[in-house]
């Protein structure tokens, strides 16, 4: 419980000051409310098949599972890989319009080329983590609070849905806080590349039974990928257009 608010408390910390320019009262006011919401969460949040620490190593062995259970895993690993591949279609495309013809993205491969020692460590290492805790693991859990709470007193949601509901909620959310171009056609891709991530790390985390490292892992190689295309490939591709052009 110690690691999950000390984890939290940063993380929002992080979030609100580094990431969103908040200043250094509210960022600390909101870092210190969501510690204390984490520990309320803790408490009243219900027993679900998603029971491992956050950062807990979850090791898969599919000898050893029976029949039914070995096909449902090695389903949702089909499934997911398949997503994935999907998702680094979309990530990808939306990269290369924003870079030629949307507005936000240009002024940021700009910003990146010339901050490459403050920024490249910033979105490979602590975005993923700092996002993975507030949105796969904060958010997440307080919406299937709410879910449960809904199936308890209102209507019946099963444990499925409620997982569903409250994934494709953070996912939206997740989408919606990276959407900061004026270009709607760019808003419209980012938020259709980071709300199918979003999507995919929170059945990533349903699969490792709430294990947080492996969605980590994977918003890491997604976040190599997007500044590999800002940082080095899209200026060299316009340097070499440029070359042609003159020549």
């Amino acid at each position: 419980m110690a690691v999950k608010t000390c984890s939290v408390a940063i993380s929002s910390y992080i979030f609100f000051k580094e990431l969103n320019g908040f200043s250094l009262k509210n960022s600390t006011g909101l870092a210190l409310s969501a510690s204390v919401l984490t520990l309320v969460l803790e408490k009243i949040r219900p027993k679900s098949k998603e029971t491992t620490d956050w950062f807990e190593c979850y090791k898969l062995d599919l000898k050893s599972m029976p029949g039914a259970l070995h096909e449902e895993k090695f389903t949702q690993i089909q499934f997911l890989s398949k997503v994935v591949n999907i998702q680094h279609v979309v990530s990808i495309a939306g990269l290369f319009y924003s870079a030629c013809f949307g507005f936000f993205q240009k002024d940021l491969i700009s910003f990146i080329s010339e901050n490459k020692l403050k920024l490249i460590p910033m979105t490979v290492v602590i975005c993923p983590i700092v996002e993975e805790i507030l949105f796969r693991g904060f958010l997440k859990e307080w919406l299937e609070i709410g879910c449960d709470q809904i199936n308890r007193h209102i209507y019946a949601i099963s444990k499925e849905s409620q997982h569903h509901i409250s994934n494709f909620a953070q996912a939206i959310l997740f989408g919606a806080v990276h959407m900061m171009s004026k270009n709607k056609t760019e808003n419209a891709l980012i938020f259709a590349s980071t709300g199918i991530l979003g999507v995919i790390q929170g059945q990533w985390k349903r699969f490792e039974e709430g294990s947080l490292l492996t969605p980590i892992k994977q918003h890491i190689k997604q976040n190599t990928l997007n500044v590999f295309i800002f940082a080095c490939l899209i200026p060299i591709l316009k340097e070499a257009v440029l070359s042609l052009q003159k020549s």
